[in-house]
């Protein structure tokens, strides 16, 4: 008997963990973020597209750094290599969530991206991202993933999903990047 696997979905999650005495620069991620919001610095200018909430942000040392570290830790443990492309962070106010959807461009599918890593930059505890898939009989069900600070989870750009409602008092900040598979 012969098997065959016809679909499979990899998730990778973890902490951003670095030799001693280096970290990452929260701090300047957060502040570039933030800046880019007050700027209206928006990824798509379309008020209609999803991407009307994603900030975009310039290249930086820690942004650099975190980009790199998750698509070396995907080469070295999963032997899959992956370039990092779009990078754009999101900010919630409390009881905001993300719009629920997926990276895939349809009319460009072949320059979409192939996963979406999606970074605590700073966050409450209870912040989570919600992802759709489908199970052995095709019914859509939904997974929480919590995501803490300094954390990453990075899925399919395929799947459908959004970041949980922000139950606390204090903002949440993320920062997403889209990797291409090579």
């Amino acid at each position: 008997m012969n098997k065959k696997i016809l679909s499979e979905i990899n998730l990778f999650e973890g902490e951003i963990v670095l030799p001693k005495n280096h970290q990452v620069d929260r701090y300047k991620i957060k502040s570039d973020i933030l800046q880019s919001k007050l700027e209206n610095k928006t990824v798509s200018s379309n008020p209609y597209a999803f991407s009307f909430c994603d900030y975009s942000i310039e290249s930086s040392a820690p942004l650099n750094l975190i980009r790199s570290t998750v698509a070396e830790k995907l080469q070295v443990y999963h032997k899959i290599v992956i370039e990092p492309r779009l990078s754009f962070g999101n900010v919630f106010d409390p009881k905001q969530q993300s719009f629920f959807r997926n990276m895939i461009d349809p009319v460009n599918i072949k320059e979409s991206p192939d996963y979406i890593m999606i970074y605590g930059v700073d966050v409450d505890k209870n912040a989570s991202v919600v992802l759709e898939t489908k199970d052995k009989r095709g019914i859509d069900q939904l997974s929480v993933y919590p995501i803490a600070n300094n954390h990453y989870i990075m899925f399919p750009a395929y799947l459908k999903f959004f970041i949980n409602e922000n139950d606390s008092f204090q903002t949440n900040i993320l920062l997403s990047t889209t990797y291409v598979r090579l």
